[in-house]
C-alpha cells in the first residue's frame, strides 16, 4: 500500500473514532457546552471538506478546533490534509507536533509515528532530488579515451622522453667533440682514434633514438586524433578553423 492510501485509510479510521470519543473527550475537560459543540462543528466541517478534496478549507476547519481545544487528534488531521496538498515538510512538523503534543489513543500514537517515519524518508529524497537539481546534469567529456588513444598518448609520452635522452646524448658528446678537434689538430693520432671509436656509437645511438622518437610521436598522435575525432564514440566532435587577428585558431566542439 503506497503512501497516500494509507494516509487515507489512517484518516477514516481516526475520523469515525473522534465522531464517537469527541464529545466524551472534551467533556472530561472544563469547557463550556457552546465551545464543545464549536469544536465539533469544524471538526465535522473539516472531515467533509476533507473528503471533498477541499484540503485548504479543512485545515483551516481543524485549526479554528485545535485553537479553541487544543488535542493532538487535529494535528494528525491537519497533517494528513498538508500530506494530500504534497506539502510533505510542512505535513511532518505537524505530525512531529501532534507525537509531542500528546493524548492520541495508541493506534493512531502508531500510525502518527509510522507516518512521520515515511514523511521524513519522502523529505530526505525530495531534498536529494532538489540539490541534484540544482547542481544541474552532469557534464560529459569533451572527449571519450579509448584503447587506442591511450595507446597513443604512451607513444606520444614515450617520444618526448626519447627527445629528451637525445639531448642528454648530444651534450655528453658536446665536450668530447671539442677534445677530438684538438687531437686531430695536434696530430694526436692515438687520443684521435679513441675519441673518434667513442663517439661515434655514441652520435649513431642519438641519431636512433631520436628517428624511433620522432615515428612514436607521429604515430601516437595519429592514434589520438583517430580515436578521438574519428571513432564512432566521438564522431560528433568537429574540429573547426576560424580567423582572428593574425592567423586562424582551432576550436574543437561536440554536438550533444
Amino acid at each position: 500500500m503506497n503512501l497516500s492510501a494509507r494516509l487515507v485509510a489512517c484518516w477514516i479510521r481516526v475520523a469515525l473514532a473522534m465522531i464517537v470519543m469527541t464529545a466524551t473527550a472534551f467533556a472530561q475537560e472544563e469547557y463550556d457546552e457552546q465551545t464543545i459543540a464549536e469544536v465539533n462543528d469544524h471538526f465535522r466541517t473539516g472531515a467533509q471538506l476533507y473528503y471533498d478534496g477541499e484540503y485548504d478549507a479543512a485545515i483551516e476547519q481543524f485549526e479554528s478546533a485545535h485553537a479553541k481545544i487544543p488535542n493532538a487528534i487535529f494535528l494528525y488531521n491537519i497533517s494528513l490534509a498538508q500530506a494530500k496538498k504534497g506539502e510533505h515538510e510542512k505535513s511532518l512538523e505537524t505530525a512531529e507536533r501532534a507525537d509531542q503534543f500528546g493524548g492520541l489513543g495508541e493506534a493512531e500514537r502508531q500510525q502518527n509515528q509510522a507516518r512521520i517515519a515515511a514523511l521524513r524518508r519522502v523529505t530526505t529524497a525530495q531534498d536529494a532530488s532538489s540539490s541534484i537539481a540544482k547542481r544541474g546534469p552532469p557534464v560529459e567529456p569533451l572527449f571519450q579515451f579509448g584503447t587506442a588513444a591511450w595507446i597513443g598518448t604512451a607513444l606520444v609520452v614515450g617520444g618526448l622522453v626519447g627527445y629528451g635522452g637525445v639531448a642528454l646524448i648530444d651534450r655528453s658528446i658536446a665536450a668530447d667533440v671539442d677534445a677530438y678537434r684538438t687531437a686531430a689538430a695536434a696530430g694526436d693520432e692515438e687520443r684521435y682514434e679513441e675519441l673518434k671509436d667513442d663517439i661515434r656509437p655514441r652520435q649513431t645511438t642519438g641519431r636512433v633514438v631520436f628517428i624511433v622518437s620522432s615515428l612514436a610521436i607521429v604515430s601516437g598522435a595519429s592514434l589520438l586524433v583517430y580515436d578521438l575525432l574519428l571513432h564512432d564514440r566521438n564522431a560528433e566532435t568537429t574540429v573547426s578553423l576560424i580567423p582572428v587577428r593574425g592567423g586562424f585558431g582551432v576550436t574543437l566542439s561536440r554536438r550533444f
